[in-house]
């Protein structure tokens, strides 16, 4: 408890970001900030138990949380909220893209399932497995390789499925 004054020797390289750890300086090749790019890297996960906010989000595994407002949001692994997701674009490359609400200009989950109470994009929903919700509302098509569900539909454009009796 007091002033430091001078230069500190701290653990890690350069962009390191320095933590708390158990009471004294850690640092973390998985945690780093980049001062000239602005840009925050973390390579384990992100688990916020609010809001996660910003222009773009781009993670190589499971991204979590109440609610993820980005202007992009690309996600190797399943994006999993507990509330919304709202998105210029939202993919999902090798997982689902599951929450209550999801709203995003193109709405992608590229293996995975898109499954939510609502769906609701100006562009198009597409998932290589199903397209589930209560209510879907797209300006575009609606595209699944499984099977298209919801209670509401008001799309603009088509509506492709393999199982077209499930389009309700």
């Amino acid at each position: 408890a007091g002033n430091i004054s001078g230069n500190l020797v701290v653990p890690g390289a350069n962009t390191q970001v320095i933590y708390n750890n158990n009471g004294n300086a850690g640092a973390s090749a998985g945690l780093t900030f980049d001062s000239a790019s602005n840009v925050l890297t973390v390579t384990g996960t992100i688990s916020a138990s609010s809001s996660v906010s910003s222009p773009n989000v781009s993670v190589s595994n499971t991204l979590g949380a109440s609610n993820i407002n980005a202007g992009g949001i690309s996600v190797a692994g399943t994006v999993t909220v507990d509330s919304s997701v709202f998105a210029g674009n939202l993919f999902a490359y090798t997982g689902d893209i599951l929450a209550a609400n999801i709203r995003a200009n193109v709405i992608m989950s590229c293996v995975g399932n898109v499954i939510g109470a609502n769906v609701l994009t100006a562009g198009q929903v597409s998932a290589d497995g199903n397209v589930t919700g209560g209510n879907i509302a797209t300006g575009g098509t609606v595209s699944a390789t499984g099977n298209v569900r919801g209670a509401n539909f008001n799309t603009v454009g088509l509506i492709t499925a393999t199982d077209r009796k499930s389009v309700v």
